[in-house]
């Protein structure tokens, strides 16, 4: 079977699109979704790989597999952590769990990052729970960061055609896009799943989660790009699955203003894909 969601949620046996829909659909809105920022000046940007840190940590504590990502949002650069609760409920208890993640992502995870935006929505709540931390607040509620604070290791590994590069060992985060999904055939199979770009505009640059899957049953690897405000009741978003099979290739799901989109292609269908599309 494959692995369950990183908001709890089981993916179908074909992909890992459940990985996404587990967090941002209107259908399952049973998640608590933490964005946390922190102002740190004295180290390198943190890196989606440096994620590893803090993963098995929430994992542990929360028993769920939480939704990690790292990206710059509207100029600050975001770690961002999903957590899907069933026991949290009321503003008391939903401000405890937003505190109590930031403080483990303060306490773990390396390099720089800024602010933090807390916002949660658990099993028992139908509203979303938000929160700003800024940088003073921060250090007042959590004092000054741990020393030592480890750079996450990689393999070092060049992307290959559906395989990421640079990849952290224990939870496969990595910091490169595998090829296929630079070309302008991921584009225009994009396009041609939720009409999301206009002609002219640039494909998304910067995603917020890259993983390489280990297992078998699921995406060789896996893309996600956030393409709305964190803040948002119902998140934007783009997700690319590759899962290298000659008849199941690449799967590209939308979720644009609530509205989900998805399509599978074959290994041949990418290759034809600006035919495809005309």
């Amino acid at each position: 079977m494959p692995p369950p969601g990183p908001a709890g949620y089981t993916p179908p046996r074909r992909s890992s699109t459940g990985l996404i829909l587990g967090l941002f659909s209107a259908s399952l809105a049973l998640v608590v979704v933490v964005v946390t920022l922190v102002l740190v000046t004295s180290s390198p940007a943190t890196r989606i790989s440096d994620l590893d840190a803090v993963h098995e940590v929430i994992e542990e504590r929360y028993e769920r597999h939480p939704f990690l990502g790292v990206g710059g949002f509207e100029g600050k650069h975001t770690i961002y952590v999903g957590l899907s609760l069933s026991y949290v409920s009321g503003v008391g208890e939903l401000r405890q769990v937003s505190e109590d993640l930031v403080g483990t992502v303060w306490e773990h995870v390396p390099g720089s990052y800024e602010q933090v935006v807390t916002a949660l929505l658990s099993w028992s709540e139908d509203s979303l729970f938000v929160e700003q931390w800024d940088t003073a607040a921060l250090r007042e509620q959590f004092g000054p960061r741990p020393s030592g604070l480890a750079v996450e290791e990689v393999d070092g590994r060049d992307p290959t055609l559906i395989r990421p590069g640079d990849c952290s060992a224990e939870q496969g985060y990595c910091n490169s896009l595998p090829e296929a999904l630079l070309t302008e055939n991921s584009r225009a199979l994009t396009e041609y799943t939720c009409g999301l770009f206009e002609e002219g505009s640039a494909f998304p640059t910067e995603p917020f989660q890259i993983r390489n899957d280990k297992n078998p049953y699921g995406a060789k690897s896996s893309v996600t790009y956030l393409l709305s405000p964190l803040t948002d009741s119902r998140p934007d978003l783009l997700h690319v699955a590759l899962l290298g099979k000659r008849d199941a290739f690449l799967e590209v799901t939308c979720v644009i203003d609530g509205v989900e989109e998805n399509e599978l292609f074959s290994r041949a269908e990418y290759e034809k894909a600006l035919e495809l599309v005309e």
